[in-house]
């Protein structure tokens, strides 16, 4: 697989290979035999959660969303972004926090704003996150808790984590460390840690700048329909 094949169908195969020889968990229901926690950070685009979702659904797999309040691509709370999640949550997924640990912030209020973002979550979603991740984390090392639990939720880059299972990630669109594809065997590594972020999996093949074009893009395009719907709703002018 190339390392710039992130596209739907590659996933897909990603998912068959890995459940030939895994089990997918929550944060909560690791069980003994090899398994795999599948983890995505929502960074930049709520459609391509709900896109990789759906694939997941179909595969009979489960996975853990991360929601990210201060995302500056979308309004988390928007109607339209939470019937989004309501759809994910249908589909039989966890729901995790994506903290941003980059935020200038008193370390000592660390515990208060993850609290408050949990809560805020729990309140509009009717489910409380499970875990929490930490954006930009690797940028941010000092600033992350080491232990199992933060704020009553699994701690993501907890220690033990780190030690019990073997770590890859997707970001910015490329593999990190090791591609997913290489790590499936269950004998070497009995526990995978798999982080992905939606907005790199798309239809088709794309440099990684131009997937990030195409959530803006989409974005973009539906503030503009939602303009026009208004507007043409409430009979305003529209020039």
């Amino acid at each position: 697989m190339s390392l710039l094949n992130f596209t739907e169908d590659t996933y897909r195969q990603l998912l068959e290979l890995t459940a030939r020889q895994y089990m997918f968990c929550g944060y909560r229901s690791c069980p003994p035999q090899p398994h795999v926690l599948l983890r995505h950070d929502l960074d930049a685009s709520l459609q391509r959660a709900l896109a990789l979702a759906r694939i997941e659904h179909a595969a009979g797999v489960q996975a853990t969303y991360f929601l990210f309040p201060r995302c500056l691509y979308y309004n988390l709370l928007h109607p339209e972004s939470k019937a989004v999640v309501g759809e994910i949550l249908a589909l039989g997924h966890h729901l995790g926090l994506h903290f941003d640990v980059s935020m200038e912030h008193d370390p000592a209020d660390l515990q208060q704003l993850v609290q408050h973002e949990k809560d805020l979550i729990a309140f509009e979603f009717g489910q409380a996150p499970e875990a929490v991740s930490f954006h930009l984390a690797g940028d941010f090392k000092s600033r992350l808790p080491a232990q199992d639990e933060f704020c009553g939720m699994v701690n993501a880059y907890s220690e033990r984590l780190a030690r019990q299972y073997t770590y890859v990630s997707d970001s910015n669109g490329v593999w990190r460390y090791t591609p997913w594809s290489d790590l499936i065997d269950s004998q070497r590594h009995p526990r995978l840690h798999v982080l992905t972020h939606p907005e790199w999996w798309v239809p088709q093949l794309m440099t990684p700048r131009q997937r990030l074009q195409r959530a803006i893009d989409g974005y973009a395009r539906r503030m503009g329909e939602w303009y026009d719907e208004t507007t043409r709703k409430y009979q305003r002018p529209n020039y």
